[in-house]
C-alpha cells in the first residue's frame, strides 16, 4: 500500500513511551530526518481487526487539511512479510496530547 513504511526506515525511536492510551503507546522517533510521533498499538489483532486498519489507514493517509495532523505512514509487517504490532506515524508536535494541547 502507498502508506507502507518499513520498520529499519525508523530510527532513533525512544526506549519508553511518551504516552500511553487505552489501544497502545506512542514513541519519539527520526523518518528520514524528522522528528515523528510512533503510535504502535498493543495487543493481538484478527484478520477483521486488521482489515479494518487498513481501512483507516487509507482514509487517513488521503486526508490533507491544516486542522488535520498527517499520517506519514504506517506498517503492520517487517520486511520479509511477517505480522508485527501495528504502528502508525505521524509528525511529532512538541505541545503535548490533544486533549492537553485544546484544554
Amino acid at each position: 500500500p502507498s502508506w507502507y513504511v518499513s520498520p529499519k526506515d525508523i530510527t532513533d525511536r525512544s526506549a519508553n513511551p511518551i504516552g500511553r492510551g487505552g489501544f497502545g503507546e506512542v514513541y519519539t522517533g527520526s523518518y528520514y530526518g524528522s522528528k515523528v510521533a510512533i503510535k504502535q498499538l498493543m495487543g493481538t489483532y484478527n484478520k477483521r481487526e486488521l482489515v479494518e486498519y487498513h481501512h483507516e489507514i487509507n482514509i487517513w493517509h488521503k486526508l490533507s487539511h491544516p486542522h488535520i495532523l498527517p499520517l506519514l505512514g504506517a506498517c503492520d509487517k517487517d520486511e520479509s512479510g511477517n505480522q508485527i504490532s501495528p504502528f502508525m506515524i505521524s509528525p511529532f508536535m512538541p505541545n503535548g496530547t490533544l486533549r492537553d494541547f485544546v484544554s
